[in-house]
């Protein structure tokens, strides 16, 4: 067998893999969708009849009520999923989220909504509210994006309450990815957006990495969430090279760990909020978003692991809380396999219409072979029967 047809067997197994893998993808989305849909509960209340409901934060809780955070994460899931903006889940969830907004225009968690508004609620609710197009000139965004302005701290980025003088990544990112998202409705927005951009170029590391927080080591969903909000800025993907580097030498195995904000009560007590990351999915987000190559190992065992801990088709298994269904991991999940199987799509195309191009520049460069051995056979017999004919006996 020819060196070339080798490589171009290897290269259709490797076209067979990844469409193999991306029927995997496509079949965990849907059993993902019909797990969401059935996992929806209507919300107890009087008053207009008309029906709200959503999500616990938790899916597998059958008593407690939805919340804002959960209904948020799986509006968003269900849309990457495949479920109509039409839809009476997401119908009813968007008002939900509508009606728990905060009198200053944010949104918070259940046992703190009587006392702060919260910048990663806030952001999660906005995000599902535009997913599920709701006008980014409605009251309910409007309020929304003007509390986000507000909260901004003087540095330029974000932290988890409003001006807590505690930027963080995550917190940063999140506002910027969700800002840039809404039509100027804010005389501040613009410039909200180019300090939160300033403070996430000046936070990142010398090995161009970021940490929690300015001066932190490297972690890689920080890394992650840094990239989407610059990307959100405008910034090029090909600029950010370095980082996509640093990213393919620092992915561990599976990693999942929490991280703890610490909200001090107007009485002296405190709560502590838990945001736990995912590595295996902020990998594979943050590697597409840079361009990495579909093809690339790296990003096939990513996928693999994540398919790996949907637990029966339905829900994703998220090791620091094992006998959960968090609404975070779906959302976190689900958004990493659709991305990773729209460009999945999209580079089967060009590679589909790539391979016929060669093909049909084989078949050309092969008959125009055939030509030129013809030409040289025909073309000495044909103009000696001329020369006779002409009664000549050639040159003298």
């Amino acid at each position: 067998m020819m060196p070339a047809q080798e490589t171009q067997e290897t290269s259709n197994c490797d076209m067979a893999r990844m469409f193999d893998l991306g029927q995997c993808i496509s079949t965990a989305l849907s059993g993902a969708l019909v797990f969401m849909r059935r996992t929806f509960k209507l919300e107890r209340k009087t008053g207009d009849g008309i029906e709200s409901g959503g999500w616990s934060q938790f899916l597998q809780e059958k008593i407690k009520a939805p919340t804002v955070t959960g209904t948020a994460c799986i509006i968003t899931s269900m849309m990457a999923a495949g479920e109509s903006r039409h839809s009476e889940y997401v119908r009813m969830g968007k008002r939900l989220i509508i009606e728990h907004a905060r009198e200053d225009g944010g949104w918070s968690k259940p046992s703190l909504k009587r006392y702060y508004s919260l910048t990663l609620v806030t952001c999660l609710a906005l995000r599902a509210l535009l997913d599920a197009d709701q006008p980014s000139s409605s009251v309910s965004i409007q309020d929304g994006v003007r509390w986000l302005l507000d909260a901004q701290n003087p540095d330029g980025g974000w932290g988890n309450l409003a001006q807590d003088q505690k930027s963080d990544v995550t917190s940063t990112a999140y506002a910027l990815r969700v800002l840039t998202r809404t039509v100027a409705g804010h005389p501040d927005l613009e410039t909200g957006i180019e300090r939160g951009h300033k403070w996430l170029v000046d936070t990142q590391n010398a090995d161009c990495s970021w940490g929690r927080a300015p001066g932190d080591p490297g972690s890689l969903p920080y890394v992650s969430h840094a990239v989407e909000g610059l990307l959100a800025c405008g910034v090029d993907a090909a600029s950010l090279a370095p980082v996509r580097d640093w990213v393919l030498a620092n992915i561990p195995e599976g990693a999942q760990f929490i991280d703890h904000y610490v909200v001090e009560l107007p009485d002296g007590t405190t709560e502590r909020l838990i945001w736990t990351h995912l590595t295996d999915e902020r990998s594979l987000i943050a590697l597409l978003r840079l361009g990495a190559d579909i093809t690339s190992p790296v990003l096939e065992r990513l996928v693999g692991r994540i398919l790996a801990h949907q637990v029966d088709g339905r829900y994703w298994r998220v090791d620091t809380v094992p006998r959960a269904a968090p609404s975070w991991a779906m959302v976190e999940s689900i958004l990493a396999l659709r991305l990773y199987l729209d460009r999945l799509e999209h580079q089967g195309s060009v590679i589909a219409l790539s391979r016929a191009v060669a093909e049909l520049q084989e078949t050309v460069a092969a008959h125009a072979e055939r030509i030129a051995r013809l030409e040289a056979r025909v073309a000495p017999s044909f103009k000696v029967r001329l020369m006779g004919w002409l009664g000549l006996q050639g040159d003298e």
